[in-house]
């Protein structure tokens, strides 16, 4: 395939890998890791200039983190160049807050334009947990694994 490029961010490697596996590509060369202060570093170890870049990161095991990751991933490919970004998160980062309750916020929305602001061309959600489309999880977030290229 060519103009395509996979990332993983260190929540779902293993997933990542059989994506591309499966379509005959290597897995994109990055790197994530902590400062001393448990900020979140991620570099891109390759050129996007130009692709079609796909990032699975997952909000397991650490959530936070795990969020951190795809957006510094988003922007440092957005910054490169890439033609087109698309985040597939394999479960969506505070599914389970996405009502209102009393005095409470709607956190998935809040993920949810946290990713808009970052610049996905694309966020794909294979398992959406309690946020069903139309909720009002934010933007439209849809029940599959790959984009147009799969």
């Amino acid at each position: 395939m060519r103009n395509v490029k996979v990332f993983t961010g260190s929540s779902n490697p293993d997933l990542a890998k059989k994506v591309v596996q499966r379509l005959g590509i290597p897995l994109a060369d990055s790197t994530v890791g902590k400062f001393a202060n448990a900020e979140t570093t991620v570099v891109i170890r390759e050129s996007v200039r130009e692709e079609d870049v796909y990032i699975f990161q997952s909000g397991s095991p650490s959530v936070n983190d795990g969020v951190m990751e795809l957006l510094i991933m988003i922007n440092a490919c957005r910054m490169a160049s890439a033609r087109a970004i698309y985040a597939v998160l394999p479960f969506f980062p505070y599914s389970k807050q996405c009502k209102k309750k009393s005095r409470s916020a709607i956190t998935a929305k809040l993920v949810a334009n946290m990713l808009k602001v970052a610049g996905p061309s694309l966020e794909r959600a294979v398992e959406t947990a309690c946020c069903p489309l139309g909720s009002p999880c934010g933007p439209p977030l849809l029940a599959a694994a790959a984009g147009r290229q799969a």
